[in-house]
């Protein structure tokens, strides 16, 4: 069943080692062919890029309520919204 398990079963923390049309991609689990910090970099700007554009910088500034308290977080944020939804009706 060894086509079996590596089909269905395997996962990231298995691959050592990975070869692409002949050449060394990832040699003992360090990638030759980018620099993994600059990838890092590039996708954290795009994803606050992407989070700007939703208009949900608010979310990612933690609350007193961050550790330990995920209900009361998103609660509070619900509540603050619908006080702004509210604001607007009134027109203030």
């Amino acid at each position: 069943m060894h086509v079996h398990r590596l089909v269905f079963q395997a996962v990231a923390n298995d691959v050592e080692h990975v070869i692409v049309d002949g050449k060394l991609i990832m040699e003992g689990r360090n990638v030759r062919t980018v620099h993994e910090s600059t990838v890092l970099d590039e996708a954290n700007e795009e994803a606050f890029s992407t989070i700007k554009r939703a208009g949900l910088e608010k979310y990612m500034q933690p609350t007193k309520y961050f550790w330990g308290h995920a209900r009361a977080y998103v609660d509070e944020k619900r509540y603050d919204e619908r006080e702004d939804a509210a604001a607007m009706v009134k027109g203030e």
